[in-house]
């Protein structure tokens, strides 16, 4: 077995007992719950104009005749003024290009998309004058240079297009994944909880930890930072590689019930937890057989009772969500007078949960 085989069932086998008092539920990778920081998309940005626009520029705008008698002074007009322009076949416009999350090099190309800034009503059949694209926080760093023909992926939307690799990257952008030889890893969303944060510094010591020595922590609900190895500093990629790789077993979910009134959707997350408790929604009625019909018997005793979603023992177990939403479907309940029922047990106190109408 070589020695990061070994790791591996370690990390595996630590997941294990970290969560298996927490109620773990199904594995997952350290990937699908964070990302590197640093390892985002990146905007870059620029103004500029679209002129060959067949009248439907923007007419009378000062910013846009301003700009065009600029762009013209550049190139040797020094006379031309504002008001000796009439800029209805040409329109100022913002334009944007994104990189993605691995960066760009030199000599890369990109899309780039073009918004109408003033009244033009279409950017149909335009070409983008050069411009240069900044760099994020507009630092004033050109990184690219954009220009082309742009082309309207929606006609009911004029004044938004695209110009198909119209960005030519002039310098390279590589994000920063180590700072001080250190990464970070961010839990994305609700996933941020102590008890992942800490699961997930666990199983990296577990699989990487060198002669015992602990190389991951957990900041606080949402980060994780990782000392990257001193022989794995030349070449970092496969150490990161093996990191996002290694196996969780999450711990239990926040109880929560998402429900969406407009898409009619209810969903459950975690052990949500329901009190025993009567309830009576509409009259609602169940049939119960004793005993299930069989070929043999012809005559089932046919019981009808009051709904009840409950018991009203006190003593009887706590019932979850997940039988609730059951006898829901059975009873072919609207899914409004779901949330309503859902909304009352919540406020009488009964349902253990957080409840979020989107």
């Amino acid at each position: 077995m070589t020695n990061k085989n070994a790791k591996l069932i370690m990390a595996i086998l630590a997941a294990g007992v970290l969560c298996q008092s927490a109620g773990a539920v199904a594995g997952t990778s350290v990937r699908d719950v964070c990302h590197l920081q640093g390892a985002r998309q990146n905007t870059l940005t620029g103004v500029s104009l679209v002129i060959g626009l067949d009248g439907t520029g923007d007419k009378k705008s000062a910013a846009t005749m301003s700009s065009l008698a600029q762009m013209l002074r550049q190139f040797g007009h020094a006379q031309v003024v504002p008001a000796d322009i009439s800029p209805q076949n040409v329109a100022l416009v913002s334009v944007t290009a994104t990189i993605r999350a691995h960066g760009a090099s030199s000599g890369e190309a990109m899309d780039v998309q073009v918004s109408s800034i003033n009244g033009a009503k279409s950017l149909k059949g335009g070409q983008l004058l050069q411009c240069p694209l900044l760099g994020p926080l507009a630092t004033g760093v050109a990184y690219a240079l954009a220009q082309g023909a742009v082309v309207l992926e929606d006609p009911a939307n004029p004044t938004v297009g695209i110009v198909r690799g119209g960005a030519v990257m002039e310098r390279g952008f590589q994000p920063t994944f180590i700072t001080n030889g250190r990464i970070t890893l961010v839990l994305d969303g609700d996933h941020a909880t102590f008890a992942v944060a800490s699961t997930i510094a666990n199983v990296i010591n577990a699989a990487e930890a060198e002669q015992g020595r602990p190389i991951a922590s957990a900041y606080g609900m949402g980060k994780v930072v990782v000392t990257v190895p001193t022989p794995e500093l030349g070449n970092p990629a496969d150490f990161i590689s093996r990191v996002l790789d290694l196996p969780v077993l999450m711990p239990d979910l926040k109880a929560r019930i998402v429900m969406n009134r407009r898409t009619g959707t209810i969903a459950v997350t975690g052990n949500v937890r329901i009190d025993p408790v009567i309830f009576s929604q509409n009259g609602l009625t169940i049939d119960t057989i004793n005993p299930k019909p069989q070929p043999t018997v012809q005559e089932p005793d046919v019981k009808r009772d009051h709904f009840q979603l409950f018991a009203s023992d006190a003593s009887s177990i706590d019932t979850g969500a997940r039988q609730l939403l059951d006898a829901f479907n059975l009873l072919q309940v609207p899914v409004a007078d779901q949330m309503a029922v859902i909304w009352t047990l919540k406020r009488t106190g009964r349902l253990h949960a957080e409840v979020i109408e989107e």
